[in-house]
């Protein structure tokens, strides 16, 4: 289903981006974009890219819910689709997973948070220090 029709949608750039920060700057995680501007309703997609240093295992991604830095509320009408099942790296194998944001009418225009965190499966530490991302509502 959707995780498939996601995939296609990171364009080559983006990609090669992630491999950079990945490859060449040794991030375990990294973020195509940190900030995503959208003009009051639309679509944004970023990609996060893993690199697995260890063994073989299982990671997971884990997102919070879009909350409104003005207000500290979570924003029901941003909406976050992503692939939240486990999936397998081999060592120094790197994978990209896309996020899709959705931002609905009626949201308030403003900034919101999504913390971005990446798990091995069964470890209840984050993988990496979590990542921020930013939605501007324009």
């Amino acid at each position: 289903g959707g995780a498939e029709e996601l995939q296609a949608t990171l364009d080559e750039r983006t990609e090669e981006e992630l491999q950079s920060l990945l490859i060449d700057e040794g991030q375990l995680v990294a973020l195509s974009r940190h900030t995503i501007r959208v003009p009051g309703t639309g679509r944004e997609i970023i990609g996060i890219g893993i690199l697995n240093t260890g063994e073989k295992t299982q990671f997971q991604l884990e997102l919070s819910a879009p909350r409104s830095l003005q207000t500290n509320r979570d924003v029901p009408t941003i909406q976050l689709l992503y692939n939240n099942q486990p999936f397998a790296l081999e060592q120094q194998e790197t994978h990209t997973e896309p996020l899709l944001i959705t931002v609905n009418a009626g949201t308030p225009l403003g900034t919101y948070g999504v913390d971005v965190t990446i798990r091995k499966t069964g470890d209840p530490n984050p993988y990496d220090s979590p990542k921020k991302i930013y939605i501007v509502v324009e």
